[in-house]
């Protein structure tokens, strides 16, 4: 089921979408991001993670998809250092080892378990 949607535009679009809504979201300042009762490197990774993944499903058979997933980690570890300037917001580098962990472990997971399919 999944191959057939590997590759397509509309998963390619919601990847898309998926890493505007983290750049808006890390760039709004505290007082408009509503707080999470869940850890909040466990937000950071799942962020990352289930945009790589749709990355990973979209990008499936294509030689760019590793280019992506190192393009989602620096815009992690970028968006962090914004952050130091962001009112309310801080600079933490366990986001941003959580950011590129997610972006990179669960979709190669992803993109290996399906080329072996």
């Amino acid at each position: 089921m999944i191959h057939s949607w590997a590759g397509s535009k509309a998963v390619r679009s919601v990847f898309a979408l998926g890493v505007v809504a983290i750049v808006l979201v890390s760039v709004l300042p505290a007082e408009y991001v509503s707080a999470s009762t869940m850890n909040d490197k466990v937000a950071h990774f799942l962020a990352y993670a289930i945009v790589g993944c749709v990355g990973a499903v979209g990008f499936l058979y294509s030689k760019r998809l590793l280019p992506i997933l190192f393009a989602l980690v620096i815009m992690g570890v970028g968006l962090e250092f914004c952050q130091a300037y962001i009112p309310g917001r801080a600079f933490d580098v366990g986001d941003m080892i959580a950011n590129g962990l997610g972006a990179l472990l669960v979709p190669v997971a992803v993109q290996l378990f399906f080329k072996k399919t």
